[in-house]
């Protein structure tokens, strides 16, 4: 007795016993085979448990325990499963089957086979069947159809296409009547597609559609439509229709079906309560086939089958309602199906209006050219497609109409067409027309019938923007060169070859013609582009030069880096007002020293040393600046040169004076007599200016209040002709000619003031 405590599942739950006795065969001491389990409840009152009593094959014997109420016998048996149906067997054959199912439990499938080899019942060998069926053995199953002689389950498991084992031993469950088993094997595999269709072979559609819910979604709506044919099938009209629209077919079958049973009043209302349009456009053939023209323009409307309610309204001549059917839809079929029956009535007019809503230009189109409604057929053609536009071109053209074929040529993409007409017929606004539309991607050979065109016309600014972008570079170069065509910037772009389009060589030539047409125009900048793009960066900064545009030419000197460019730069910066902005000055000491011009830069810095003293009378910037000036002369000179040992005596006489300027608080008496030996010396000039000599000296003796040295010296350097307001101030003149009672110089131009105690006469001098 084994009891199992293993929780199953519940739909195995009333298929496995809780309580049963287990048979078993004994192989060996070490090996015990399970045969088969039998249930001790008793099957004739599940109240009541059994007991097993005993074993004789091909029977189980059982004792009821207690009392059982309807006084049933306390002995009961069980037949083996796999001796069912063959208990009345003689021992030979009984004894053959237990060998056969002891050798099937050891897996030994030729001895079970040889066991059972000389058996010749039938009802022996589909008894063996089903116990292969029930242990699985699908090899052994074939076998014994075969010896039964059943073909149609052998040639069903020979057909089968599956690959699960006990799919295919499903097959054999069905062919032998084991269908619950066959719903067991089917659920152990998985194949819940199968189990289906088993369900609805036994009838037993409430499963079959249970399990298309569950597990075979699938094959929901097929098992559906299956369903309603067997309810169909049963007249079962309602049940039929209400499957037929789970399947998704009611559309065509639940029709059908209520048409086949002579129910149309029905089959009207079921139309009537659906919303679908399909469903409510059969009904309106349906009812127009019938001649109830009014009720199938009712279901016609609700379909929304625009088309076939124009084209009933045009079978009872209603050309209004046609008419308004179209405007309100704009449905293009029913457009159309009306314009065919207006050009048929012969109302071309209205017919050529419903075939442009169609979207059918082209009827429209011959509509106009066979009844000559030129007015027409211009706008007509325009919304039409490009075939359309070249119909109605070719019309107009042989109508003797150019400027309108044209037009429509142009539109359809004909350009050479048009071109062609517009040559012949000289039509010279559509051609500069078209010509503004010509792009890179047009026929070279339109391009250059144009150009020649323009030129022939003197329209040399469109004959080269053609000339450019059909690639004629060196013509339209040429045409700008011999007709002074001002050159703008998309112009030159578009004259420009791309590069790997012809020979360096070449490109560089076209280049360098439209940068001196560029440079000649006064666009230097454009210019400079140019001859950049040809590799001439030496005339590329002379042109940028003349734009005076500092940024730049600071710009492209520094990332041209070629020495003769940087001296060109720095050239030009010297010109700007370099000693008042640093960053100027900054930038010519720079180019000069890449440049490695270091006479340029000597002069530069002797420069700077020039407008120190002249602007600034600092003398010890100056020497900074001319020792600077020495060092890169001495550079690019040498030491022997003449220019070197000229700025050397420079430098020494500049640095005297300076260092003079710094005794007068100290050692005045040698300051006096150094500044009155260098006024003596000849070429005193080239280094310090002679009247900053004598104004040192001169502000000197005023600071001493030695006014009588101080107007001495003011004459000494009038006689010289030294202008003395630039050295001297006002103020300090005044205050000497005033001290020694004299006039102040008349080429001063200024009043002289009274003595300081006469406040109330004033002295007009006049000049």
């Amino acid at each position: 007795l084994a009891y199992s405590e293993k929780p199953m599942p519940p739909e195995e739950n009333n298929k496995v016993p809780s309580h049963c006795a287990i048979t078993l065969f004994i192989a060996t001491s070490e090996q015990i085979l399970l045969q088969d389990n039998i249930s001790c409840i008793d099957p004739e009152n599940h109240s009541v448990t059994r007991m097993p009593a005993g074993l004789i094959v091909p029977h189980v014997y059982f004792s009821r325990l207690g009392t059982s109420e309807d006084g049933g016998e306390a002995i009961t048996k069980n037949v083996l499963r796999d001796f069912a149906g063959l208990e009345n067997m003689d021992e030979e054959t009984t004894a053959a089957l237990l060998n056969f199912s002891y050798h099937l439990a050891c897996g030994n499938t030729d001895e079970a086979y040889k066991s059972v080899k000389g058996v010749r019942s039938s009802n022996v060998w589909e008894s063996m069947s089903k116990m292969c069926v029930k242990t699985g053995r699908l090899d052994v199953a074939q076998k014994c159809l075969g010896q039964m002689s059943h073909a149609r389950a052998a040639g069903a498991l020979r057909q089968c296409p599956e690959q699960e084992p006990e799919a295919r031993l499903a097959v054999v469950a069905v062919h032998l009547d084991m269908i619950e088993d066959a719903e067991q094997l089917l659920k152990q595999c998985g194949r819940y597609d199968l189990l289906n269709q088993l369900y609805q072979a036994s009838g037993n559609w409430e499963k079959a559609l249970d399990v298309a819910k569950t597990k075979d979604r699938i094959h929901l709506k097929p098992t559906h439509y299956a369903y309603a044919q067997h309810l169909e099938a049963l007249e079962d009209v309602e049940g039929a229709l209400t499957h037929y629209e789970f399947s998704g077919t009611y559309r065509t079958e639940s029709p059908r079906l209520l048409c086949s049973m002579g129910m149309t009043e029905e089959l009207g209302n079921y139309v009537e309560k659906s919303d679908d349009s399909h469903l409510h456009r059969w009904y309106a053939q349906f009812l127009e086939s019938k001649a109830d023209l009014e009720g199938a323009a009712r279901e016609y409307t609700k379909a929304n089958d625009w088309l076939s309610l124009c084209r009933v309204a045009c079978f009872n001549d209603d050309l209004d309602r046609a008419q308004k059917i179209c405007e309100d839809s704009q449905d293009q079929a029913a457009c159309y199906h009306l314009a065919r029956h207006l050009e048929a009535a012969g109302h071309f007019k209205e017919a050529m209006h419903y075939f442009q809503l169609a979207g059918r230009s082209s009827h429209a189109i011959r509509l106009a050219q066979e009844n000559q409604y030129d007015g027409d057929l211009m706008s007509l053609a325009l919304s039409s497609d490009p075939s359309g536009m070249a119909q109605a071109a070719k019309y107009y053209e042989q109508k003797g109409q150019p400027s309108k074929a044209v037009i429509l040529y142009q539109k359809s993409g004909q350009q050479k067409r048009a071109l062609e007409l517009c040559f012949s017929a000289r039509l010279f606004d559509a051609l500069r027309k078209i010509s503004d539309e010509l792009n890179a991607e047009s026929d070279p050979t339109i391009l250059a019938k144009c150009a020649e065109f323009f030129m022939q016309h003197e329209q040399h600014e469109k004959a080269v923007h053609l000339l450019s972008i059909s690639k004629q570079f060196d013509r339209a170069v040429q045409l700008c060169a011999e007709h002074d065509v001002q050159i703008t910037e998309d112009m030159a772009e578009r004259m420009t070859p791309e590069k790997n389009s012809m020979e360096p060589s070449h490109r560089a030539e076209i280049l360098q013609e439209i940068g001196k047409l560029c440079r000649k125009q006064g666009s230097f900048q454009l210019a400079c582009k140019k001859f950049t793009q040809a590799g001439d960066k030496l005339k590329a900064m002379k042109s940028l030069l003349n734009s005076n545009d500092t940024e730049k030419i600071i710009f492209f000197a520094g990332t041209a880096r070629q020495p003769e460019i940087y001296i060109l730069a720095g050239n030009y910066l010297q010109s700007l007002d370099w000693h008042n902005d640093p960053e100027i000055m900054k930038n010519i000491i720079q180019f000069y020293s890449k440049a490695k011009a270091f006479d340029k830069l000597a002069a530069f810095y002797d420069a700077c040393a020039q407008v120190e003293i002249d602007e600034y009378r600092d003398y010890d910037k100056a020497g900074g600046a001319l020792k600077e000036a020495l060092k890169y002369m001495t550079k690019a000179a040498g030491e022997g040169d003449q220019r070197v040992i000229s700025l050397q005596s420079r430098i020494t006489l500049v640095d005297q004076f300076a260092n003079v300027r710094q005794m007068a608080k100290t050692e005045p008496d040698q300051m006096v007599a150094i500044c009155e030996r260098m006024v003596d010396l000849p070429d005193i000039e080239s280094a310090v200016r002679m009247g900053d000599i004598f104004a040192q000296l001169i502000e000197y003796y005023g600071e001493m209040n030695d006014y009588n040295s101080a107007h001495r010296t003011v004459e000494r350097m009038r006689q010289r002709g030294i202008v003395l307001t630039p050295y001297l101030d006002r103020s300090l003149l005044e205050t000497i000619y005033r001290a020694v009672w004299q006039p102040l110089p008349e080429d001063e131009g200024e009043q002289r003031p009274a003595p300081p105690d006469d406040m109330e006469e004033e002295i007009q001098e006049e000049d």
